[in-house]
């Protein structure tokens, strides 16, 4: 047997492995991950001008993907009734929205 009897087996065994390995990213780490931590973040910073939340980022891309939230019209608070800071955003009348 010659190397061109192995290469086309070993071409697919790595397309497999390679492919087996994005499926499993995938499915680990999807798009959801923690972007609602930066939605959330950003929406502060648009509502209150408090750049606390989340530092470990620059706040220009997390301002950039809450943009649509200005637009609808939410209403949040940055503290409860028990003084604790409440992280999630409320449309005025309707069920909270947890981020």
């Amino acid at each position: 047997m010659t190397i061109r009897h192995f290469f086309w087996p070993a071409v697919a065994s790595i397309l497999a492995i390679v492919g087996a390995l994005e499926v499993r990213s995938a499915t680990g780490e999807t798009q959801t991950w923690d972007e609602g931590i930066h939605i959330s973040a950003g929406y502060s910073y648009f509502r209150f001008g408090d750049y606390s939340w989340n530092v470990e980022h620059p706040p220009l891309v997390k301002m950039i993907s809450a943009l649509p939230l200005t637009l609808m019209g939410l209403s949040a608070e940055r503290y409860g009734a028990d003084g604790k800071r409440k992280d999630q955003v409320t449309r005025t009348g309707a069920m909270p929205m947890r981020f």
